[in-house]
């Protein structure tokens, strides 16, 4: 279950678009958090995650700016926002249900988890 928000900031004509991961990382997972936060981030084009200490929540952020755009171009780039935030969470969503759970971790099982797939099983 992933949670959806936007946020307009109305001086820069700016929106924050956040989708938030429904699972809890301990804060005694936070260095393995962010070893997986660094490796994640390096490979994706547009946003990032981030994992805030006060909540634990994985969060995929992406902030746009929107001076200039009319009205059917802002709809479709919140359309692609959704699409590319939902393909960046299913594709982590191993590694974050990992963190959250009580699996033990060491970097050579976050290295199975964070590498790219390729070929078919």
């Amino acid at each position: 279950t992933y949670r959806m928000a936007f946020i307009w900031q109305e001086e820069f004509s700016a929106m924050q678009f956040f989708c938030e991961y429904d699972l809890r990382i301990p804060k005694e997972r936070q260095e393995l958090t962010g070893q997986a936060l660094r490796v994640i981030n390096e490979r994706i084009w547009l946003g990032h995650f981030d994992v805030p200490v006060d909540t634990g929540l994985p969060c995929f952020r992406h902030t746009s700016l929107f001076r200039g755009w009319t009205h059917s171009s802002n709809a479709e780039h919140v359309g692609d926002l959704v699409d590319i935030a939902l393909s960046e969470c299913e594709r982590h969503h191993n590694i974050f249900r990992m963190l959250a759970s009580s699996i033990g971790l060491d970097s050579d099982v976050m290295s199975l988890v964070l590498s790219d797939e390729a070929g078919q099983a």
